[in-house]
Order: C-alpha cells, then structure tokens, then sequence
C-alpha cells in the first residue's frame, strides 16, 4: 500500500511539474507574439509614411508632365489611410479625356504584395457594356478574361512592396519610373483604340 501511494504521489509531482512547464512556454509564445505584433505594425507604419509622404508626391510630379494632351489627376486618400492592411488597397488616377475608364493599380494581397496595373471602369459603368471593350481587352491585355470591371497587367516593377530593394526604389524615384513607364504604354494603347473611332 506504501508503495502504491509513493507512486501516485510521484506521479502528481510529474503532472504538476509538466502543467508548469507547458504554462511557462504559453507566457514566453504569448510574449513573443506580442513582439511580434509591435515590430508587425512598426513596420507597417513605416511603409505606410513611405509611400504617404514619399511615393505618392513623386507620382504627382510625375503625372505632371506625362502627357500635354491630358490632366492626371491621383485621387486623394485619407491621411490615415493604411494601404499595407487593407485588402485590394491601391492608387487610383483620373485622367481627363477619357470617358470611361481610370487608371487603376491595385495589391492583389495585404502588406503590398502583387500589384497590378491597368484600365479600370469608372463606377457609374461598372454594370454597363462598354463599346471598346473588346477592343481594348485585345490590345491590352487578355489577363484574367472574365473580370468585367478591370482589363489589366502584372506590374513590370518589384512584386513585393515591403522588402529591401522596393524601399529603396520608392526612395529613389525608380518605382515611379517603374509607373512611367506603363502609364505611357496605357496612354499609347489608349490613344489606338481611339483612333479607331472609340472612346476610352
């Protein structure tokens, strides 16, 4: 009886000991998930001050002088906004001459990831049948065939907004260069499909 009661006794010490081990590494995964969390948003407040008070006046100055023939025009977005945490976040630029369509880039995942580029549908014709949609799709880009509110591209520029060289191409002025340089294919596929008689 002695013994039986000398292993039980063991065999609680056992289980107390583990309970107190398994509630020590709770706290330490607890704590580095907190850690983790504040570098997380740390960053994201640096990405986001970034591309607020650095990429996007660069891509005004830029949108300046792109085209005589046209007034672009980067729509605003709150001083709050957070581009690397909202889903599908963006840029969007009007440009004057064309009826139907804007300039639309977009991150197709969170944290500035995948963004593509291309002739996004006004709201008031997203439901609508487009003359020269068709047309466009053709010239354009075939991407994604069945979307019917956007005809678009890959971005040619970094894939992923927050590493280490998509930083320094904001700084240097290289990732609106990136812009440029497919705005002017857009304003160039634009300017075809209108001369076949269609508006844009």
């Amino acid at each position: 009886m002695e013994r039986t009661k000398r292993n039980e006794t063991g065999y609680g010490k056992n289980q107390s000991e583990q309970r107190q081990r398994y509630m020590e590494l709770s706290r330490k995964l607890n704590s580095m998930s907190r850690i983790n969390s504040i570098i997380s948003n740390q960053v994201a407040d640096i990405l986001n001050q970034l591309i607020r008070n650095s990429f996007v006046p660069q891509m005004k100055d830029m949108l300046k002088g792109i085209n005589k023939e046209s007034r672009f025009v980067l729509i605003d977005y709150p001083s709050d906004y957070d581009w690397v945490n909202s889903s599908y976040a963006g840029f969007k630029i009007e440009v004057s001459n064309w009826k139907y369509f804007i300039i639309g880039i977009e991150f197709e995942s969170r944290w500035l990831k995948q963004p593509i580029i291309g002739f996004l549908k006004k709201e008031e014709y997203l439901k609508k049948d487009i003359d020269c949609w068709e047309k466009l799709k053709n010239k354009y880009s075939k991407k994604d065939p069945n979307n019917q509110s956007w005809i678009y591209k890959k971005f040619k520029g970094p894939n992923d907004w927050h590493s280490r060289e998509s930083v320094s191409r904001i700084e240097s002025g290289k990732m609106v260069s990136d812009f440029k340089e497919m705005i002017q294919e857009m304003l160039a596929c634009a300017e075809d499909i209108k001369n076949e008689g269609f508006e844009i």
